[in-house]
Formats: structure tokens, C-alpha cells, sequence
């Protein structure tokens, strides 16, 4: 089930993809399998924050990548 996000990268603090890439006919043909947005949490440390988008990125790429 596809789930839609509303938080465009325009509207977005922090946001991450995962991508998988395949060769046809000569062409890499590039196609989102996940996008996660959200906004800043002013009570928390900015450092902190990135820290936890960069282990979102990370665990999306170890789950897509065992699939």
C-alpha cells in the first residue's frame, strides 16, 4: 500500500530518499522506493536531529537493500 506524504522538500526541515536504479534499453531509469519528510523540533539539539534523519537514511537503505 502506497502511503502519499503531504510535506514537500519545498515545505520540508528535513527530508530523505531511497532510490533504486535500473539499465533499460541503454537508459538508467531511476525510481523513488520511499521519501520520509518532516519539520524541526525546536526543544532538540539541530546535531541530534540530523543524527536521527541520517539513521532513517541508513536503516531505509539496509531494509531496500536486503529486500
Amino acid at each position: 500500500m502506497s502511503v502519499k506524504c503531504n510535506i514537500t522538500r519545498k515545505n520540508a526541515d528535513y527530508y530523505v530518499e531511497a532510490y533504486t536504479e535500473d539499465i533499460v534499453k541503454d537508459e538508467t531509469k531511476k525510481v523513488r522506493l520511499a521519501y520520509v519528510a518532516g519539520y524541526r523540533n525546536y526543544d532538540q539539539a539541530e546535531d541530534d536531529q540530523i543524527k536521527v534523519w541520517l539513521d532513517i537514511k541508513k536503516n531505509l537503505t539496509e531494509i531496500y537493500r536486503s529486500y
